[in-house]
C-alpha cells in the first residue's frame, strides 16, 4: 500500500494505519519523498509487531512536531486492553490489578523523570521557560499495577522567542490619499504562518498609556474610623508606587457623614507566590506598603454617602 500524507512546516507527518493491517503480526513500512524531478529520498525499512492487546498509553492533547509556548497541559490517557481470556477469568474486584500505578513523563530524553496527575486520565504541566528553544523529546511512561509498562516517544518544539517585525514603508507622519502601500520585513527562527496589518484612526498617543503609569486598580475597605470606603487610583513605577482618590461613610461620634480622602502608599517588600509555590502561583503576590491617608469629614448631619 502506498499513501500520500501531508507534512506539517517543521516537516513531522503522521498516518494511521487502516484496520486490516491490524489483524496482521508484523508489518514493515518505508517513507519517501521528491525533492526533485526524479530524484526520491527514502528512509530505512522499518519493521514493527502489532499487538492487539496489552498496555498502552497516548497522547491526545498534542501531535508530533507541535510548537509549544507559555504553560501548556500535556494530556492523554493510559489503559490494559485484556484480551478476551482475561476478561473471563477476571471480575470487576479483580480488574483493579490492570489499573495505572503512575504516568511518568520525561522532557529530557529519560534522563530524569516527573509524575503526573491523574490516572488513567492524566496530564502534565510543560514549563516552556525551563526549557531551551527548539526541538524537545517527550517521553511518556505508563506504570500498571500488575508490573507492565507502555512508553510513548514525540517531539514537540519549544518556541518562546516571539517575532520580530520591521515596517520599511511608510515612514511615520507621511501623507497618504487613496490607498496605502506597507511593506516590511518579519523573521521567526521556526518560520510565520501569517501576517496581519491593522489600521486604526487617531493618533497613536490615543492608543497608549505613559510609560510611568502601570495600570489602574480600585480599592475598597471595611471598618475602621469609616463603615467602609471605595477608592480608585493608579499605579506608577512597576506598580511600586500607588496615589488614589476614595469616599466613604462615618458612623455618629466625633467625626460622622461623608468622608472624602486621598492615599499615597509605596511598596517596601513584595513577596511573589510563585517564588515559594511554583508557577501556578504567579497570579498572586502580597506586599507590605508605607504610605498615608489623607481624610475630610464634611460633618454632615445625616450618616452615609449623601
Amino acid at each position: 500500500m502506498i499513501q500520500t500524507v501531508d507534512v506539517t512546516t517543521n516537516g513531522y507527518f503522521e498516518l494511521e494505519l487502516p484496520e486490516r493491517y491490524y489483524l496482521q503480526d508484523s508489518v514493515a513500512l518505508t517513507a519517501r519523498y521528491t525533492i526533485a524531478p526524479g530524484e526520491i529520498v527514502r528512509s530505512a525499512l522499518h519493521e514493527f509487531d502489532i499487538m492487539r492487546h496489552g498496555p498502552r498509553v497516548m497522547i491526545e492533547s498534542h501531535r508530533n512536531g507541535d510548537m509549544i509556548n507559555g504553560r501548556p497541559w500535556l494530556r492523554g490517557v493510559a489503559a490494559i486492553e485484556l484480551t478476551p481470556e482475561e476478561q473471563e477469568l477476571t471480575g470487576r474486584r479483580e480488574r483493579q490489578q490492570f489499573g495505572v500505578s503512575e504516568v511518568l513523563v520525561s522532557v529530557d530524553n529519560g534522563r530524569s523523570f516527573m509524575n503526573a496527575r491523574g490516572g488513567a486520565e492524566w496530564r502534565f504541566r510543560l514549563e516552556t521557560s525551563e526549557m531551551d528553544p527548539g526541538p524537545v523529546p517527550i517521553l511518556v511512561k505508563a506504570v500498571f499495577e500488575d508490573g507492565r509498562t507502555a512508553t510513548e516517544r514525540f517531539v514537540l518544539i519549544v518556541d518562546t522567542i516571539p517575532p520580530e517585525v520591521m515596517v520599511a514603508s511608510p515612514v511615520e507622519n507621511s501623507r497618504h490619499a487613496q490607498s496605502l502601500l506597507v511593506h516590511g520585513n518579519a523573521q521567526d527562527e521556526f518560520g510565520i504562518e501569517h501576517l496581519e496589518v491593522s489600521l486604526r484612526p487617531g493618533d497613536k498617543f490615543g492608543y497608549e498609556v505613559p510609560q510611568f503609569i502601570q495600570g489602574l486598580y480600585l480599592d475598597t475597605q471595611v471598618g475602621g474610623a469609616t463603615y467602609g470606603s471605595a477608592g480608585i487610583g493608579l499605579s506608577f513605577f512597576d506598580d511600586n508606587v500607588r496615589i488614589q482618590a476614595q469616599a466613604g461613610a462615618a458612623p455618629p461620634g466625633r467625626f460622622t457623614g461623608n468622608v472624602l480622602g486621598g492615599k499615597l502608599l509605596a511598596n517596601v517588600v513584595t513577596f511573589p507566590f510563585n517564588y515559594y509555590f511554583g508557577p501556578d502561583w504567579s497570579f498572586f503576590s502580597m506586599a507590605l506598603a508605607l504610605g498615608a491617608n489623607f481624610s475630610y469629614f464634611p460633618m454632615d448631619e445625616e450618616d452615609g454617602l449623601v
